[in-house]
């Protein structure tokens, strides 16, 4: 089985991604395209002067593997690094764990009540942009394309040129192609 994905803002014209989907397991977050994180690696991003986008998740959730897609597709289009921690390897008992509860200093607002971002770790997925050596923006759940481009555009994490840059390991997804005009007949795409 095969999924497929059409998306017809790309730059003012259009592109698919096909890709092979096994519907007989449970789904994991594919991390291919993100570079993955120790614990002690992510602590070192807000000792860094280099911005940062760090996804915080558990492969086998579900809102974890939306987001995975959504930010792959967002990630080919402007070519960022995407930083991943996944949570399930950590220790909540380790020094390491709290420190990056310290760290994640973001108020945030979830269910009845505003917090430190630090506070809600173990809600999953969170998507945290670290500029100037501190968290400057935090998100708990999946989200549209769409407005993950609005929120990396506020925080300077792509540029407005809509430059697309493609990385070499791209090559695993099977179909990536763009072309500028549509026809659609009775909801079909031609």
């Amino acid at each position: 089985r095969f999924a497929f994905l059409c998306n017809s803002d790309w730059l003012n014209g259009n592109f698919c991604i096909l890709w092979n989907k096994d519907n007989s397991k449970k789904e994991e977050v594919d991390t291919r395209y993100f570079k993955i994180l120790s614990i002690n690696e992510t602590l070192k991003l807000f000792d860094s002067n280099e911005d940062s986008v760090l996804v915080i998740g558990k492969k086998d959730c579900p809102a974890t593997v939306e987001l995975g897609k959504t930010i792959t597709i967002a990630k080919a289009k402007y070519g960022f690094t995407v930083n991943y921690l996944e949570l399930s390897n950590l220790d909540p008992n380790s020094s390491d764990y709290k420190s990056l509860i310290e760290k994640l200093d973001y108020e945030y607002p979830l269910y009845d009540k505003t917090d430190k971002f630090g506070n809600f770790l173990g809600n999953t997925p969170m998507l945290i942009i670290i500029k100037g050596r501190k968290m400057s923006y935090g998100y708990i759940g999946n989200m549209t394309l769409a407005s993950l481009e609005t929120i990396l555009r506020q925080y300077g994490v792509i540029n407005e040129s809509g430059d697309i840059i493609l990385e070499p390991q791209y090559e695993e997804i099977i179909i990536v192609f763009r072309y500028y005009f549509w026809k659609f007949s009775n909801g079909i795409m031609w």
